[in-house]
């Protein structure tokens, strides 16, 4: 009797945990979320060698910049996109702030999150949107496929 009893407490401990080198839904869901927010204080503070880390090799940066006069949408090589950051790596830091987040993960490799931004300057709320992260666990973590979002300019 104590053989089985001993026997049905560890099953029900393996089951309750996860197998070496598998993660939780939970922890990819926090991993997930630490992956974007480390990416936006990269962004935010203009460095632009690290930023690049966080992206896949063939990543893109979809945008629609909501204009008075409609919207601008556009489609850009993340290399391309870096290129043109450090051209503007002097300029002045920032900080994106993220709420509202939502994260789905599927089959433990592919995540989406999606969350309500602003970007804040010098303590001024400049623009908002949404911001939309496509996310691939590869073998060093959490790395954005695709980052997508909305851009509208504060007062409107």
């Amino acid at each position: 009797m104590l053989k089985l009893t001993l026997l049905v407490l560890v099953i029900g401990l393996s089951l309750g945990k996860p197998a070496t080198g598998q993660t939780s839904a939970a922890d990819d869901t926090r991993a997930v979320i630490d992956a974007v927010q480390t990416q936006l204080e990269w962004l935010g503070d203009r460095n632009v060698d690290a930023l690049a880390t966080t992206f896949t090799d063939h990543a893109v940066i979809v945008v629609s910049r909501q204009l008075e006069n409609g919207a601008t949408n556009s489609v850009t090589p993340v290399a391309e996109w870096l290129e043109r950051s450090r051209a503007n790596q002097d300029g002045t830091p920032f900080e994106e702030r993220i709420s509202n987040i939502q994260v789905t993960i599927d089959s433990g490799q592919l995540a989406h999150l999606r969350a309500d931004f602003a970007i804040i300057v010098n303590g001024v709320t400049t623009s908002f949107g949404k911001d939309h992260f496509m996310l691939i666990k590869e073998p060093d973590g959490w790395k954005v496929a695709l980052l997508g979002y909305t851009n509208v300019p504060s007062g409107r």
